[in-house]
């Protein structure tokens, strides 16, 4: 139990995922959030908005594995706030160009967790539907088990 905000957490020498106090030594889950803990940091979790930030950069150019879709929506949520940046000339172009690859990146990856090929956010330039196909792809449950992309990133 986090001594901190009171969540009850599994086995794993890990930090809360919850406020990232230290808690039980053999933590490896948190059973409020059932959220995993994956290193020493709160943050490092997927499922998390800074988390999936910091996952996203940190495979800014990986095109292989797999992206849950927490993962995935939590990068489409920033890039929406970046948006909002892109009203001041320079910066909103230097900033969509920073997180172009990334976001090319994590859309290939979600689509491999769904068992499908990257190349199928190509449909997207199909006029009118395209973008609509790619949506349901992109919404769809993860595969359950490891495909040929990858272990399950959820398991």
């Amino acid at each position: 139990v986090c001594l901190s905000c009171g969540v009850k957490a599994g086995y794993g020498n890990r930090y809360c995922s919850n406020c990232g106090a230290t808690h039980d030594p053999n933590a490896v889950v948190c059973l409020k959030c059932g959220c995993k803990v994956k290193g020493t940091d709160a943050s490092e979790c997927v499922d998390s908005f800074v988390g999936a930030i910091k996952t996203c950069f940190n495979k800014y150019a990986t095109f292989e594995g797999r992206a849950n879709r927490s993962e995935y929506w939590y990068w489409y949520l920033f890039n929406l706030l970046t948006c909002f940046l892109a009203w001041i000339p320079v910066l909103g172009w230097l900033i969509s160009l920073a997180i172009l690859v990334p976001t090319l990146a994590v859309g290939v990856r979600r689509l491999h967790d769904t068992g499908r090929s990257g190349w199928n956010l190509l449909f997207g330039l199909i006029p009118l539907v395209g973008w609509i196909i790619v949506i349901i792809f992109l919404v769809e449950k993860s595969n359950e088990n490891a495909n040929e992309y990858g272990p399950n990133p959820n398991a």
